[in-house]
């Protein structure tokens, strides 16, 4: 549901496993919390070169452009595939229908060792007729503007 609407645009994800490897190459032990005496430490500061806090920076700054991206997917999706311009023009309810859906796949996502409720197949079954109402009126769109085209093209090269 997030890649969908950014089809054909370039996606980075955030490669926190790199970026922790090359900040733990300069990471020194004595940095870390477990070495801090805030009262013996208050006075003279608990210090982290300057490079690394960059680093640390970096990283932080990824991972909040990462969530901003995944929070922004729904917006994207309306505004590609639904000609809403704007976020405040999407109607609320088909914008908390779209996050209920999203929520709700993104918790249920990957295989667990207990069990589903027993309700598990209508809440499958309404958040599919969500989205699958949802990608008839985006194709829907679609297909009245290439017929848009295709008239213009006609009359045209008429």
């Amino acid at each position: 549901m997030n890649g969908l609407a950014r089809l054909g645009i370039r996606r980075e994800q955030a490669q926190h496993t790199n970026r922790l490897e090359e900040l733990q190459r300069y990471w020194k032990d004595e940095w870390g919390a477990s070495r801090f005496n805030e009262i013996e430490d208050a006075e003279s500061g608990h210090l982290i070169p300057y490079a690394v806090c960059e680093k640390i920076q970096d990283l932080i700054d990824e991972h909040r452009a990462g969530r901003l991206r995944g929070s922004e997917a729904a917006g994207l999706f309306f505004r590609t595939f639904l000609d809403y311009a704007y976020e405040e023009e999407i109607p609320r309810n088909l914008l908390t229908e779209w996050k209920s859906a999203r929520g709700w796949f993104m918790a249920h996502a990957h295989l667990r060792d207990s069990a589903f409720e027993m309700d598990a197949s209508t809440e499958v079954e309404k958040h599919f007729q969500t989205l699958d109402d949802l990608l008839y009126n985006a194709a829907s769109s679609e297909l009245d503007r290439i017929r848009s085209i295709d008239e213009i093209l006609e009359e045209t090269n008429g």
